[in-house]
């Protein structure tokens, strides 16, 4: 038997669950669903049928990260009314980070995806005033000076991509990994963050990026648990400066 291919699982399980959706729909489950979300259980299922859809998640109000992470966040950005905040790989995540800060900086390589999230953020004013979009395509090189590990990017450049916080200036309370190359963009976020701040690292469950923020000599501290929109359960990490 050959290896499984993790894409085409992940493919398959959300060209599934838009269907599930669909006939949702069609009953009216997903009204009840949306009508009851107060319950976190419910508020769950509800999100599962919000996988890989940037639109649904941003509607249903949550980041994708674990719920115990959300809550973490939540409680530290709720003390820091003037945070700055960046986040590599943008999503459902900015808009509800633009809600809770007081200035962001949202770093994405998809053009295309980018000019999705805008169209969101400019419904919502207030949010869109608080963020600056920056699109940082990865260019395709024979010799990337900061290549992805991952198939999909193989062959494109991120070193860019990871350069914007230097160009964003200043300190920042909050950083957020959630997007490619992550751990250069980790390293590279250490001295760009306030006294007293933090990062998140999403997907922190992986060995390359348990590694990786071992490295930094930060305090580190691992919420497993759910997350919007999947079924499993993972891990986001944050880690505080020292």
């Amino acid at each position: 038997m050959g290896a499984i291919n993790p894409v085409t699982v992940t493919s398959t399980y959300v060209r599934a669950m838009r269907k599930v959706r669909d006939g949702a729909e069609k009953v009216g489950a997903v009204q009840w669903l949306d009508a009851h979300s107060d319950r976190k259980p419910v508020a769950h299922a509800r999100s599962l049928l919000a996988i890989h859809d940037v639109e649904d998640m941003v509607a249903l109000g949550v980041p994708w990260w674990t719920y115990p992470a959300i809550e973490v966040i939540e409680a530290f950005l709720a003390g820091r009314k003037d945070a700055r905040v960046l986040e590599f790989g943008s999503g459902a995540s900015t808009l509800w980070l633009a809600q809770r800060c007081a200035e962001l900086h949202s770093v994405e390589h998809h053009a295309d995806f980018a000019e999705t999230v805008r169209g969101l953020l400019e419904q919502r004013p207030e949010a869109a005033e608080r963020t600056t979009l920056h699109v940082v395509p990865a260019p395709p090189s024979d010799n990337p000076r900061l290549p992805s590990r991952k198939p999909i990017a193989h062959g494109l450049d991120f070193a860019d991509y990871v350069r914007v916080i230097d160009q964003a200036g200043g300190q920042f309370d909050l950083v957020v990994v959630d997007g490619r190359v992550r751990e250069a963009c980790l390293h590279a976020s250490l001295d760009h963050v306030t006294d007293g701040g933090r990062i998140l690292m999403d997907d922190s469950q992986r060995k390359r990026y348990r590694e990786a923020m071992a490295q930094t000599g930060w305090a580190i501290r691992t919420y497993r648990g759910l997350s919007p929109a999947t079924p499993f359960v993972r891990d986001t990490s944050v880690l505080s400066r020292p």
